[in-house]
């Protein structure tokens, strides 16, 4: 395969066994030390003030900028291609000068990757008003740039002159295919994937523990049944490939409409509902938005604080502005499944923010609930000997930090408990930090940190696959819930503020054969208790990839094929350090296509679902009419996403269990 180097740490590759070798281009694009220690058949430098160490056989390297490279003794000296113009040199490890013979060529690799880029849109992009095709008459174009382009490579000889045909053909045809994905059409579907994410959570595997019956606080079935076809047609809907803005904006408000209806279905009596009163007192008060998706609810059994997925959505609120302020009233029909409610609320465009506290007990008592907005105050929070950019994210510890919400230091906030994150990007190394507890009782406060309230923290992967991996982000959660900051892919490291923390995860991009696709890695995390971070502290993630199921040394059977390939467990991603690893695309999971496929005795059977189908899929629409054999193999691939090994489980039939 091919590889690029981009990492900002000192890489070394290497390989199992004194047989194996790198076939492909190894492509290096990194400052940082880079060491062959495995055969190589290609090597290209492809950055300035390259730092490489060749410790194995290399057939050919290519140097496109001025480099110095070490060959360590005993190496055989590579054939060496250098870009006309550049200059080479070589020493050993003891930096002693080697002598190489280089041979000066015109340098294609630029105007050769565009050609393929081109290639590439020509032969997978077609004409079309759908998502993903282009607009027509652009092939054409593309067409022609790429056609006058491939002419630069016609003339082989070494000159000048020809180098600069060549970097201006890479040069026009990179403009063109700049111009031709412009054109593309490009459907948002954040706002749908996101309604669809949360249905097939909550509402289909059923996370937030709906009950399908008769009895008080369950729904009907004929109304589920009605709100999984609306939902199982969106979601084929967005897998074909005749996917337009209109078609999705009119899915999207089926679906919303069908989940406001599904929500209405619930049983529940007199005992169960109640409007929660408000009165936000003020005079000032020129606009306002309830954030509906975002109420936060606590559970009696445990005490423990969760979001409420059933609010009935605008129906379910009502908002009116009289001489004293605003009152809110907002119905509920869970007063038997929460004992508390939190519903936050924005003023004058986020100039106020509230968080609506009321019991199940004042609602059924039907108290009113009164907030001044003279009360409110601001926090400002800066560190030591840096400029304040003012990047905060508040969360409100009454309700364990389940909502988070940015704000700058001039927004005034109801009176309670909080806690800031302040996310500081501008430097090198990027800070991460949170405040301690927050009261705030109705006057301004301000808190500085100082550079030794923080400690240093480094991301490391160790890399299996043979793929580029940038590195963007990193989510850190201390609370409820948490954002993730930009970091540098040169040097995965920032400094945070010590404190006890629930979870650090980082988010990466990976480049597969052209295609880019964003996963994060749910590393180290305790939910419960938390971690401590106190001092430097480097956290290990991996590459090592596995689809599973189900634990490890079980005897897994079967009693007949109606049975689920799920029923062991959900399929997850997960990698050899038992770090969960999920898939993004355009704001919720990616649902990538499986390949199944069972093997008894000398028979295979196979077929195709979504990872998301998997729960759903049966033995028996594997197998057909065909009866089960007394123990077979069942396989299960996600062949676009070659670093993910399959899932791969010895399954017996005993119908007698």
């Amino acid at each position: 395969g091919n590889i690029k180097i981009v990492s900002g740490t000192d890489i070394q590759i290497t390989a199992e066994s004194n047989d194996a070798k790198i076939e492909g281009t190894v492509s290096i694009e990194s400052n940082a030390k880079t060491t062959i220690s495995a055969p190589v058949s290609n090597l290209v430098v492809n950055t300035k003030n390259s730092q490489v160490v060749i410790n194995a056989t290399v057939d050919k390297v290519a140097l496109r900028y001025n480099a110095e490279i070490t060959l360590n003794i005993g190496v055989e000296t590579p054939r060496i291609e250098a870009r006309l113009g550049t200059t080479v040199t070589a020493k050993n490890e003891n930096g002693e000068q080697v002598a190489v013979d280089v041979n000066y060529t015109l340098d294609t690799y630029e105007l050769r990757l565009k050609i393929n880029g081109a290639t590439n849109r020509l032969e997978n992009i077609v004409e079309g008003p759908y998502d993903g095709n282009v607009a027509e008459g652009e092939r054409e174009k593309l067409q022609t740039a790429l056609t006058n382009s491939e002419q630069a490579l016609e003339n082989k000889e070494v000159t000048e002159q020809n180098q600069k045909d060549i970097d201006a053909a890479a040069e026009t045809l990179g403009q063109a295919i700049a111009d031709f994905d412009s054109k593309i059409v490009k459907v948002n579907r954040r706002e749908i994937n996101q309604l669809v994410e949360y249905v097939y959570l909550f509402k289909i595997l059923n996370y937030s523990g709906i009950v399908i019956g008769t009895e008080v606080g369950n729904y009907p079935q004929e109304a589920y049944n009605e709100f999984k076809t609306v939902f199982d047609e969106t979601r084929e809907y967005l897998r074909g490939d005749k996917v337009t803005q209109s078609g999705v904006n009119s899915k999207l408000e089926q679906l919303e409409n069908a989940l406001v209806t599904f929500n209405a279905s619930k049983i529940t009596t007199p005992d169960t509902r109640g409007i929660a009163q408000f009165l936000i007192i003020g005079d000032n008060i020129e606009s306002w938005e309830i954030k509906d998706r975002y109420i936060s609810v606590k559970k009696p059994e445990d005490s423990k604080w969760d979001y409420m997925w059933d609010l009935n959505g605008e129906k379910a609120i009502e908002v009116t502005q009289n001489t004293s302020g605003l009152s809110v009233n907002i119905e509920f029909d869970v007063l038997d499944k929460y004992e508390e409610f939190v519903i936050p609320i924005e003023l004058n465009g986020g100039g106020y923010l509230a968080f609506l506290n009321i019991t199940a007990q004042e609602i059924k008592n039907k108290n009113v609930k009164e907030i001044s907005l003279d009360s409110f105050a601001s926090i400002d929070v800066s560190i030591a000997g840096e400029e304040n950019h003012g990047n905060y994210i508040l969360y409100n510890l009454s309700a364990d930090g389940m909502y988070n919400h940015y704000i700058d230091k001039n927004v005034k906030i109801q009176p309670g408990t909080y806690s800031i994150s302040y996310k500081l990007k501008e430097t090198d190394i990027p800070y991460y930090l949170y405040t301690d507890p927050i009261e705030l009782n109705g006057e301004d406060k301000g808190v500085v940190y100082s550079k030794d309230d923080f400690v240093e923290v480094e991301l490391k992967l160790a890399q299996k696959h043979p793929y580029s991996y940038t590195i963007n982000s990193v989510s850190i959660i201390k609370h409820g819930t948490g954002s993730p900051i930009e970091i540098n892919n040169n040097a995965p490291k920032l400094y945070l503020s010590k404190g006890l923390y629930k979870s650090i995860s980082p988010y990466y991009v990976v480049d597969i054969n052209g295609s880019e696709y964003q996963f994060n890695i749910g590393g180290v995390e305790c939910w419960e208790t938390g971690f401590e971070v106190n001092q430097d502290t480097a956290f290990d993630f991996s590459d090592d990839f596995s689809l599973k199921s189900g634990p490890e040394g079980y005897e897994y059977v079967i009693t007949d094929k109606s049975q689920k390939l799920s029923k062991f467990g959900h399929f997850q991603i997960e990698n050899d350090l038992e770090q969960q690893v999920h898939f993004h695309d355009k704001g919720a999971y990616l649902d990538m296509n499986c390949h199944i496929k069972i093997t008894a005795n000398d028979k295979e059977y196979t077929g195709d679902a979504f990872l998301s189908d998997l729960t759903d899929l049966t033995f028996g629409e594997i197998f057909g009419e065909d009866d089960l054999e007394e123990e077979f193999t069942l396989e299960i691939g996600i062949p676009e996403l070659p670093i993910i090994s399959p899932y791969i489980q010895k399954i017996k039939f005993d119908p007698t269990k």
